[in-house]
Parts: structure tokens; sequence; C-alpha cells
């Protein structure tokens, strides 16, 4: 772009487009007088301003060129691929075959802390019944069937692939032992009238349940343990500080759990109280030892 030399006083500007077309936006800047020339510069000024067209144009193209230069879409975010995902999922599988088996591990070990809590809660609701009544919370009925063969009492027949006989009128649950532990005043019950509890007292600060969930059930009495088995508790009628076990008592290898063998032949535990579980497999076998097959997981009372 050329400017046309001057020929009178009022002056016109004749331009040439040259290059890329630019916007014709003139920059206003003033210059002294001694800089213009008619090539480059209209000579009219207004107000000691002049119009600079040379640095207009240099402006205008750098603006023109960086316009052009800009993107006219965004750019696309780069998307996972089929490989990747798959990948993804894969080591997402091997975590989870990993953790799942500890997570369930930490589970059973936290059930077994739980029943062991709540058997020494019972023996000691137990011990605190006998100190407040110089007897150990029973019905009448089950103090009658204390004997020299049968001495003790346990509350809960066993079962499991050998069935446990029952014909020594074992009760086959530990409700009568709890309604007496909770004062539980019911029409027919063992502690009707409060006559097993004249004191009224609560012992045993159980959690409450429905059904058969683990806890005292208040549909029929019977605490269970977290995998929803009856408790098995035996307790000692005959003031011997010795307990026999209706299961513990007769099972091989009794030593193994820490009992000791009397002149009876049978197993007995150095102790008033005992109270058992059958673990998390639910189940015992009378015809195994006491730390074998299904009895291996049992919990007791009596050992760490």
């Amino acid at each position: 772009m050329k400017a046309s030399s001057p020929s009178t006083r009022r002056h016109s500007l004749k331009f040439d487009w040259m290059d890329d077309s630019w916007d014709l936006q003139f920059a206003r800047r003033p210059l002294p007088a001694n800089l213009w020339s008619h090539e480059t510069h209209d000579r009219r000024a207004h107000g000691g301003t002049v119009w600079n067209l040379e640095s207009c144009r240099s402006y205008n193209v750098v603006a023109f060129h960086l316009m052009k230069n800009l993107p006219t879409t965004p750019p696309r975010r780069r998307a996972f691929t089929l490989i990747e995902m798959l990948v993804v999922i894969a080591i997402i599988g091997i975590l989870a075959g990993i953790l799942l088996p500890a997570l369930s591990v930490i589970k059973v070990k936290a059930k077994i802390r739980i029943a062991k809590s709540e058997m020494n809660m019972i023996a000691a609701a137990i011990k605190e019944y006998e100190s407040s009544y110089e007897r150990f919370p029973a019905s009448k009925p089950v103090e009658a069937t204390s004997s020299a063969a049968t001495p003790d009492y346990t509350f809960g027949v066993p079962s499991g692939p050998t069935a446990m006989p029952a014909s020594d009128g074992r009760a086959r649950d530990n409700s009568e032992l709890m309604e007496i532990l909770l004062d539980i005043d019911r029409v027919g019950g063992p502690n009707e009238g409060h006559r097993r509890n004249p004191k009224k007292q609560s012992l045993l600060h159980a959690k409450q349940a429905t059904g058969d969930a683990p806890g005292v059930s208040s549909t029929d009495w019977v605490y269970r343990d977290p995998w929803s088995n009856p408790y098995i508790i035996t307790i000692d009628l005959n003031d011997d500080n010795k307990c026999i076990d209706k299961f513990y008592g007769t099972i091989g290898l009794g030593d193994t759990v820490g009992l000791v063998k009397n002149a009876a032949n049978l197993w007995e535990l150095n102790a008033s109280v005992m109270v058992w579980s059958y673990g998390p497999d639910g189940r015992i076998d009378p015809s195994t030892g006491a730390k074998q097959g299904l009895n291996k997981d049992n919990i007791l009372s009596w050992q760490e």
C-alpha cells in the first residue's frame, strides 16, 4: 500500500491492496513533524496527531495472521480403546479376587470375637446370680435331674451328624436359663411370678433380637450366637466347682481343649460354668476328637 505524493493543500490518499487483505482501521498516534514522509503518512495534522498508515498496516496484518491460524473447532478428547478398558477390568477382577477372601476372613474373626464376648457375659451373669441367691439359675425340674451319674446340667442338646440323645431330660435350648437371668415373667415359664428371680434383677445385658437372629430372641428367649445357633451352657448343679458338659464330657481327646478325666471316666472342667458355640460351620460331630473335624472350629468360653 502506497500513499500518493501531495499536490495541493488538501490532500487525498490512494491505497493499493497488497498481500493479505486487512481490516482498515487506522492507528492514531502523535509523530514529530520531521519523521513523516509523503510515502507513508498523511500530512494533515489534527491537533498534533497524524495518521500513521504504515504502523496501522503492520498491526492489522499481524492480527490477520493470528486470526487465520486459530483453530476452527475444539480439539477432540482421546477416548479409551477396547484393549485399555479390558485391561482395567482385568485389574479390578484381580484385586477383587485378592481382597474378597481377606475380607471374609476378617468378618469371621470379628464374629468369633463377638461370640467370645457374649459367652463371657453369660458366664459372668450366672456367677452373679449364684452370688446373689446362693444357687444356680435353674428351675425346680432342672434341679431335680441332678444325680451322682449326671451331677451337672447342660442347657441345649447339641445336634450334628450324630444327634445327641435327650432322654435324660436336658433342655433343647437355653431359653429357660435366659428367662431367669433376664427376669422374664411369662405365664407357664420357669420364672412365672419372679419365683426364680424374686429380686427382679436383669443380670444379662445382651443384644435383643427377634425370630432366630443372633442375640436373645424375644420370640422364644433363646440366646443365639453370631451364626444364629443357640449357645450351649452347662452349670455346676452339685456345687463341686467342676462342670461336665453333655457333649464334651464324653468326647474323645478332651484334654486337647483343657479338660481333665475324672474317676467316672468323664471329661470335666475345673470351673462352675461352661459356655460354647458350634462356631462358623454351625456343626459338631461327637464321633471325632474335641479338636478334630467339625469340632475344630467350636468356640469355647474356657479357652482363648
